[in-house]
């Protein structure tokens, strides 16, 4: 019984651990099942992308990206403001 409880702890310890490790990377992480489903994600993604970490979770990894809420900006090879390209 006291070797069940310890291997729960220190399985708990170790759990603990690896989440502040997780959450308190500067990138933005995601676990993902091998069905294709967000499990989980860090506070980085949530604030790289806006989306509360509650609505990301359960959803396919793919349908989750900002670049499917919001409209993609443009890029442009062109100068800025339209300005004519001159070369040298």
């Amino acid at each position: 019984m006291f070797a069940a409880a310890r291997d729960v702890t220190e399985a708990r310890q170790a759990f603990e651990a690896a989440r502040s490790m997780i959450e308190s990377s500067l990138d933005s992480l995601v676990a993902i099942s091998p069905q294709g489903l967000i499990t989980d994600v860090n506070e980085a993604l949530v604030k790289a992308t806006g989306i509360p970490r509650q609505e990301l979770i359960g959803t396919p990894s793919l349908t989750a990206s900002p670049n499917r809420r919001r409209p993609r900006r443009s890029t442009s090879w062109s100068s800025p403001r339209g300005w004519p390209s001159t070369t040298r």
